[in-house]
């Protein structure tokens, strides 16, 4: 009878014990959670394979398969910043929200990365004249370090208004590849800055910049008003990529950073 319960008694402990270890080693599929989903080509919607997967904080990496299908499994509670990249494309950036024994299931665009802008034309047409056009060129065929860049003057007359746009080619191709239309095709994405120095910064006012589908400001096109005294100084051209398409946010590139001289003439 003696032997019988202590019998019993280790039968018990050994059933609490393996209950009990059962339960502290199976909290990986409770206590955390996945990032499961699919990076495509935002033009044809394609997956994209190879494509890189880091997040922040530091989980692991992950490149996405033939299909373009990832997944990031095993990963604790909280919000992530995940930064996906691949060759040819533009990085793209999400916050995942990841939640304990739950799947977050982002599909995420990649924008191919168009050719390097080489040369750029800005023309301003007299709003009470169109026969009246100046033209200023930027190129620089060889790109940072080499020779120096061929820079025109933007020379403009004093008490005028301008209706101004910008246009981008590649010059390395025979013929020059147009740019424009790709860059006005995604222009969710793309931004124009233009900053006139203090030489000139009181007597230019610029408006009416073209805004995208979105009703964010793009500026590919917009009004230059010029105003007295007739000066010198320059204006500053940018071209920004914002890679989450949403504008004024801090993941941004910077495409084009070019200071215009500008002559403001009687």
């Amino acid at each position: 009878m003696r032997r019988s319960n202590i019998l019993t008694a280790i039968c018990f402990a050994v059933a609490v014990l393996v209950s009990g270890c059962s339960k502290d080693n199976n909290p990986i599929s409770s206590q955390t959670g996945t990032i499961s989903g699919k990076v495509y080509d935002v033009q044809d919607g394609s997956g994209v394979n190879g494509a890189s997967l880091v997040t922040q904080p530091a989980t692991r990496t992950v490149t996405t398969d033939s299909n373009g299908n990832f997944t990031l499994a095993d990963i604790d509670p909280g919000e992530y910043l995940v930064t996906i990249s691949r060759s040819g494309y533009r990085n793209y950036y999400i916050t995942a929200v990841v939640a304990s024994g739950q799947t977050t299931p982002p599909r995420i665009p990649l924008t191919k990365r168009l050719a390097r802008p080489t040369s750029y034309v800005l023309t301003f047409v007299d709003s009470a004249n169109s026969a009246n056009v100046t033209r200023a060129l930027y190129s620089d065929l060889d790109g940072p370090g080499g020779n120096p860049p061929v820079i025109d003057t933007i020379r403009l007359q004093v008490s005028k208004t301008y209706n101004a746009s910008i246009s981008l080619f590649d010059s390395l191709q025979t013929p020059p590849v147009e740019l424009t239309t790709a860059i006005s095709q995604q222009m969710t994405s793309y931004q124009f800055f233009y900053t006139p120095d203090n030489g000139v910064a009181s007597s230019l006012v610029i408006s009416n910049l073209s805004r995208d589908g979105q009703g964010q400001l793009f500026g590919m096109t917009f009004k230059l008003n010029v105003s007295n005294p007739p000066s010198m100084g320059n204006m500053n051209v940018k071209l920004k990529y914002y890679n989450t398409g949403v504008k004024h946010s801090n993941w941004q590139e910077t495409d084009s950073d070019i200071d215009f001289p500008v002559q403001l003439i009687p």
